[in-house]
């Protein structure tokens, strides 16, 4: 078996509220990968999940490309440096 996948990006939203972004494939809950964003407290926030199939990954990471190369652009048009 492969190594389990876990990524888990924190983050504080615009408005001072925190979360949590998710994708987890570990190959004991079937084939298809779940991503899960979790806002607010453990307790009283909220929760959204969906998995994932291996289309749904494409688009997921040509979005996320198509966002990397414009907050890049801009950092070039502006002589800013891009930071990661």
């Amino acid at each position: 078996m492969r190594k389990p996948v876990n990524i888990t990006l924190p983050f504080t939203a615009a408005v001072g509220t925190s979360g949590s972004i998710q994708l987890l494939h570990d190959g004991q809950s079937g084939d298809m990968p779940h991503l899960s964003i979790d806002v607010g407290h453990p307790i009283s926030g909220s929760r959204a999940g969906a998995s994932l199939t291996v289309e749904h990954m494409r688009q997921l990471v040509d979005g996320l490309m198509d966002c990397i190369h414009a907050v890049e652009r801009k950092g070039r048009t502006n002589n800013e440096p891009c930071h990661g």
